[in-house]
């Protein structure tokens, strides 16, 4: 039989830190656009002068927009890098309705 529903987008992530399964909060993600890092080229024979790039990502920011939160929230004022896990929520479109 036919899926009759259509993935719509992913919403509502659940947050844990460090791979536990203690919730911190539920958010919305704004990801981060990919832009490659660049330096500027020139010099003998090239006339003006051009972006290369170095082989790297430059810097990049998320934004988390929480719905919820809870007591472990406070485990990121602490200085150091943080490991998230964010578990989206699908929502789908019902063709059939």
């Amino acid at each position: 039989m036919a899926n009759k529903s259509i993935p719509d987008r992913l919403k509502d992530y659940m947050i844990y830190k460090n791979g536990t399964t203690d919730l911190v909060g539920v958010a919305d993600i704004q990801l981060p656009s990919f832009s490659f890092a660049t330096e500027e080229v020139k010099g003998a024979g090239v006339f003006g002068s051009f972006e290369s790039s170095v082989g790297s990502f430059g810097s990049q920011k998320i934004t988390l927009n929480w719905h919820s939160i809870t007591d472990r929230m406070f485990d990121f004022l602490e200085l150091g890098a943080h490991r998230l896990d964010c578990r989206g929520a699908l929502q789908e479109h019902d063709r059939s309705s």
